[in-house]
């Protein structure tokens, strides 16, 4: 029965299947016979290719170098291969593929032939000589012409007696022709011995005659039905081989169709990346600025170490990721963007080298079906010469067995039916050169069989000279477990499978990156800075130290003048210092004019006598407008001496004015000023904070600035990750789809399996069936020479007497006395 295909699994690689070298017993037996090595069948393979290339009309064919572009040999880049000795135009024909004549092309040197004259002309005497020693057809034909000589020789001598018994009549009782004559012996036989023996060897090889007929009939039929099914697994193999084809056509179709639409995806995705060239440059300038800008401050607050940590996580955890993402811009590049021509160039060698295999799979089918026609046409005349072989074995049996028959059923006519044994003979002489000749035949076709098969186990190691370069090429690699892509051009440096290997690395180095991991070192370390930043100063610390100075300056007073008056300082702007943001105090104007409500001049006059207004004075710093705004005048307090007392004046006027410590004076012996001290340090500590807040506002802008820009390259490389999943759903997805069908469909290991089934069944089955029958014949020779020789003999022992009645048999019957009788008859050995 036919064996089953090979399954899906089989078909995409997921299980090996080894070539198969399984044998029986007949088969071994025939190798064993024919001890050739491996040299000379390499000599009869080649000779049977030079022999098929020039067979008919077909060398002028096979010698044209010059063929069709469209069918051309194509080198990886879809051009034509150009040798130094190529008289092709090279536009509308190229140079064609390797054949059983031509070699290979090469580019720039001469085109060499698979074979020389010499070789061909040496050819037909190599593989059909039966006279010269080492041919093919010599070490075939020697066997055929070992059982011819047996079946003449047999034939003859057959024929001989044959002769001799029925011309030699005269001449029965010479001694040289006792052994012809058809004459009983006189002095009787041992019936038991002589004759009954002999009868049940007759019998017994009879129906072995028979049975070896019948065995060959069913070792022909085997045959019949072993290259039945080789055919049909050939043929049905071969159409796998075309599905299979075609499931590889299919895809890259569409790689075609979607190249142009994949590359301008492609496009798209780096065109969205392009912040790889400055992101990771803009953050980095960032915390640079922030370190060489406020170093100091970074000193001071103690966080110069969290920015040169953030440098390090930045050149090594972030610089990491978005070296992954310009990696993958680069690939999307390299392999479709800037490839996109040489893709498609390869999709277009692919197409054109599957049609070249399918061409060759149409050429294998229709051999096979040729070989096959040749074969059934041979098989009726295989049918009917066996029939004719068991008509003339039944008839020499059944004439054999009437003789038998009539032998021991005596009567009228027994000794014509005997005589049927002679036809016995005459007929078991036939088929014995008959089935010698027929075995030996078919012997020797066995052996051609067996040869075939080891031919076709070294084809296996190059088809290229049998198959041509690309079919040759992909039943090697599918063969020895590769993937047919490698045949299609699709695994070159810039082919589909490369540029598929290389997308699938860099994208699943992007894909498999954790940003907020990389992210999460750098932004701890930017916001320790920006906490030390919030700790160098505040405005609540801030308003409580001027709070406890203007209490201070509410003490103040002037014993000189009279120590029963107390007075203080004339400040009344103190909420400034405790404003909401530190932030305000860098613009004490806006404070005091927006939000305090003061507008004019202040209730007190500056050390020149001058009002002092609350706006800001052209662009002074806000240190300079608290310097101001506190530069208060002194207090009249006068002296103890009466007879002198001290002077006190007003303004550049030097304006003398009476002794009245709330009265505000610039100048004079009597001008005292109470409130300096604390002016002063009211002065020291503002401008002490708003250095700090300049600190702290520069650190957190800083800051702020190296947060914002890694914020935006986060995002950035978040959405790159996002870019590299969403790939899969689209046509840059379809594309490494098919290229991945590609890849795994492109197992072929199944045609591995069509070769071990077709060859179990051709080589296994179908040389057992054969050897069967060579078996079978060479048996039944011998059984009809030994039954002939048992013949010859019992045609004429049936026909004699026992030894034991050719005695004087004397019976009384009263005083008479009656020899015995039936001398020269035959005895009824059962009364």
């Amino acid at each position: 029965s036919t064996k089953a295909w090979a399954s899906i699994g089989q078909r995409t690689g997921e299980i090996s299947v080894p070539v198969s070298h399984s044998t029986s017993k007949l088969t071994r037996l025939v190798e064993s016979i024919r001890s050739l090595d491996a040299a000379f069948y390499q000599d009869v393979m080649r000779a049977i290719s030079l022999y098929h290339c020039e067979r008919d009309s077909r060398l002028e064919a096979n010698a044209a170098r010059c063929v069709d572009v469209s069918v051309a040999f194509k080198d990886s880049t879809g051009g034509c291969v150009k040798p130094s000795d190529s008289t092709c135009d090279h536009e509308a024909t190229c140079e064609r593929d390797s054949n059983c004549y031509w070699l290979k092309p090469e580019e720039g040197v001469p085109r060499e032939r698979r074979y020389t004259d010499e070789e061909s002309a040496k050819k037909w005497d190599f593989l059909f000589s039966i006279s010269a020693s080492g041919t093919y057809g010599g070490t075939v034909a020697i066997y055929t012409l070992y059982g011819f000589i047996i079946a003449l020789c047999a034939f003859f001598l057959w024929f001989t007696f044959f002769l001799g018994r029925c011309c030699c009549n005269c001449a029965w009782d010479n001694w040289l022709c006792k052994l012809c004559s058809p004459e009983p012996r006189g002095e009787g036989y041992n019936i038991q011995l002589e004759v009954k023996v002999p009868i049940y060897a007759h019998n017994l090889f009879s129906f072995a005659m028979l049975v070896c007929i019948i065995f060959a009939h069913v070792g022909n039929n085997r045959l019949t039905d072993s290259w039945a099914n080789t055919v049909e697994q050939s043929l049905q193999g071969l159409g796998h081989v075309r599905d299979f084809l075609d499931d590889m056509a299919r895809p890259v179709g569409r790689l075609q169709e979607i190249t142009e639409a994949s590359a301008r995806e492609a496009e798209n995705i780096i065109e969205r990346e392009q912040y790889v060239e400055w992101g990771l440059d803009r953050v980095e300038d960032s915390i640079i600025n922030l370190y060489v800008g406020e170093k100091a401050g970074l000193i001071e607050v103690g966080a110069k170490e969290n920015v040169n940590a953030s440098l390090s996580l930045l050149a090594s955890s972030v610089a990491s990721l978005v070296s992954e993402v310009s990696g993958l811009r680069s690939t999307l590049n390299e392999t479709l963007t800037s490839n996109k021509d040489n893709l498609l160039l390869s999709a277009t060698v692919a197409i054109e080298r599957l049609n070249r295999i399918n061409t060759t799979v149409g050429l294998l089918e229709e051999n096979i079906v040729y070989a096959d026609s040749m074969i059934k046409s041979a098989a009726p005349y295989r049918w009917t010469t066996l029939l004719t072989l068991f008509i003339v074995s039944l008839v020499s049996v059944f004439s054999g067995v009437v003789g038998v028959i009539a032998y021991f059923t005596p009567f009228a006519f027994d000794d014509y039916l005997i005589s049927l044994l002679n036809l016995t003979f005459f007929l078991s002489g036939f088929i014995c050169s008959a089935a010698l000749i027929l075995g030996s035949l078919t012997f020797s076709a066995t052996l051609v069989a067996g040869d075939t098969c080891k031919m076709i186990d070294l084809a296996t190691a190059d088809f290229e000279p049998y198959l041509g370069s690309f079919a040759g090429e992909a039943a090697g690699l599918c063969f020895t477990g590769g993937n047919f892509t490698k045949t299609l051009n699709l695994e070159e440096h810039h082919g589909y499978i490369s540029s598929r290997r290389q997308i699938d690395y860099a994208s699943g180095k992007v894909t498999e990156f954790d940003e907020q991991v990389a992210f999460s070192g750098l932004e701890a370390e930017t916001a320790a800075v920006a906490a030390a930043a919030v700790g160098l100063t505040s405005s609540e610390d801030f308003g409580s130290t001027m709070t406890s100075l203007l209490s201070m300056s509410a003490l103040v007073s002037s014993n000189d003048y009279d120590s029963t008056t107390k007075y203080s300082c004339p400040f009344d702007f103190p909420l400034i210092f405790d404003t909401g943001s530190p932030l305000k105090l860098l613009e004490p104007w806006e404070y005091a004019t927006s939000e305090v409500g003061k507008s004019g001049n202040t209730g007190w006059k500056e050390m020149e006598f001058e009002e002092i207004p609350y706006a800001r004075q052209s662009s002074e710093a806000a240190e300079d407008y608290i310097s101001r705004i506190f530069g208060v005048a002194g207090r009249c307090t006068g002296g103890a001496d009466e007879a002198h007392p001290k002077l006190c004046w007003q303004g550049w006027t030097r304006n003398v004015i009476p002794m009245d410590p709330t009265e505000f004076c610039t100048g004079g012996g009597g001008c005292e000023y109470p409130c300096q001290g604390v002016t002063r340090d009211i002065r020291k500590t503002f401008n002490e904070t708003v250095r700090l807040i300049r600190v702290r506002h520069a650190l957190e802008v800083g800051v702020a600035d190296a947060e914002s820009e890694a914020g935006k390259l986060k995002g950035n490389l978040t959405s790159s990750r996002t870019d590299a999943a969403n790939m899969e759903v689209g046509v840059v997805g379809e594309l490494l789809g098919e290229v991945r069908g590609l890849e795994c469909n492109g197992q072929c290991l199944f045609v591995r399996e069509l070769y071990n089934n077709v060859k179990e069944e051709m080589c296994l089955n179908a040389t057992d069936a054969m050897s069967f029958v060579w078996i079978s014949l060479v048996i039944l020779a011998g059984l009809s020479g030994l039954n002939g020789g048992l013949t010859l003999v019992l045609v004429v022992r049936m026909r004699g007497e026992s030894k034991v009645d050719i005695e004087p048999v004397f019976e009384k019957d009263g005083d008479e006395e009656v020899d015995g009788k039936g001398l020269g008859q035959n005895v009824d050995l059962y009364a």
